[in-house]
């Protein structure tokens, strides 16, 4: 074999074997980077996934209240109140508690001191 042709055989497996070197480390690193993606691309997955069930859940206690809306409104002939039908009502004050339970034991033979421990949510006999 000539010199010449020997050289250019040479040149040609040398550059053939940086070009194979560098297509290989192009190729690892893509492969890196589609791994890096794949795996958040998983982990956005998961969250989606979470997000859905949630969305489930909210979707089933929203069927459940309309349900019972219709419900009410065709079986109990149940409606929305007017505003001049909605009526506040303010809590009663422990004194006012104690006078309407005594008023209602009145005649039961139970002592006042009853009527009051039952006012304030105490057992004691």
């Amino acid at each position: 074999m000539n010199p010449l042709n020997r050289k250019a055989v040479t040149t040609v497996l040398m550059v053939a074997v940086c070009l194979s070197a560098l297509l290989t480390i192009y190729s690892v690193q893509a492969s890196r980077q589609s791994f890096s993606d794949l795996h958040a691309l998983k982990q956005a997955e998961g969250e989606l996934q979470r997000q859905w069930a949630q969305l489930l859940v909210e979707q089933g206690a929203w069927d459940s209240l309309s349900r019972i809306e219709r419900l009410a409104r065709s079986e109990f002939s149940l409606s929305e109140p007017k505003p001049d039908q909605i009526a506040l009502v303010r809590p009663a004050s422990p004194a006012e508690l104690t006078q309407r339970v005594s008023d209602a034991l009145h005649g039961t033979g139970l002592s006042g001191s009853v009527a009051r421990s039952i006012a304030a949510g105490s057992t004691n006999e």
